[in-house]
């Protein structure tokens, strides 16, 4: 199997940092923050991965080369004009070679079960699954709704007028979405080509409308978006005191 990270944002949040640095290569408790999502792909053996750059990717291949000092295979994928998340995929789709694939955001620190996740989805046939976690400040990300069967039914409040037997919509959980997730071919072949495409809006929003099935897998482990001065101070303090271990 192979995954993608995605690595090519700008990291407006956290200048003047980023002016420099590419946000993926900033230092999170010592080790570039890219480290940490490809550490967690290789303990769930995924070792063929593809980055997307846009600012300074000279500074991905200096810091990463071609990943054999991690046990690992680096592809690079160059965006000269930045394809958000749906295009960035879309743009790699051919290093998938049409098979199952991950993709996760590279401003994550995550403790998930991978290997479990790619199981229920091998089980249920989804288009994709989201891993998710329900946090404490839910208000500050965009909301996932889930069935009682684990079936994703809104993002972003999309499709509003949903209605499931019963009135599911009094019975629905939400959720954040950790970034990480699993996918089908199919899902990118929703993309338009050579152009900028969010893969929420764009391709999972309309998969819900069309009644076709996005699957939840709910993680308990330890989760934080690396997108804020403040976040990334939060990860340090918890690396340091033992509540997320890098390995």
């Amino acid at each position: 199997m192979r995954a993608m990270i995605l690595a090519a944002g700008l990291g407006i949040r956290l200048r003047p940092l980023t002016e420099r640095t590419p946000k993926p290569l900033l230092p999170v408790a010592g080790r570039p923050m890219i480290l940490y999502p490809l550490a967690m792909l290789r303990r769930s053996g995924i070792t063929e991965v593809i980055i997307n750059t846009h600012l300074h990717p000279e500074q991905f291949q200096q810091v990463l080369g071609d990943g054999s000092a991690l046990g690992m295979r680096l592809t690079f994928s160059h965006e000269p004009v930045l394809l958000d998340t749906g295009g960035g995929l879309k743009n790699a789709e051919w290093f998938f070679e049409g098979e199952t694939l991950v993709a996760l955001n590279a401003d994550t620190l995550l403790e998930a079960d991978l290997n479990a996740a790619l199981a229920a989805h091998r089980q249920f046939k989804p288009l994709a699954t989201l891993v998710l976690k329900k946090i404490a400040h839910a208000q500050d990300f965009s909301a996932v709704e889930v069935d009682a069967e684990g079936r994703i039914r809104r993002l972003r409040g999309e499709p509003a007028d949903f209605r499931g037997a019963g009135d599911l919509t009094r019975a629905l959980n939400s959720y954040t979405f950790t970034g990480l997730q699993i996918m089908e071919p199919e899902v990118l072949q929703l993309l338009p080509a050579g152009q900028p495409s969010c893969l929420i809006r764009d391709a999972y929003i309309p998969i819900l409308r069309q009644g076709r099935e996005l699957r939840a897998f709910i993680t308990s482990g330890y989760w934080q978006s690396l997108d804020t001065a403040g976040r990334i101070q939060e990860a340090e303090a918890d690396l340091q005191a033992g509540r997320f271990k890098f390995s």
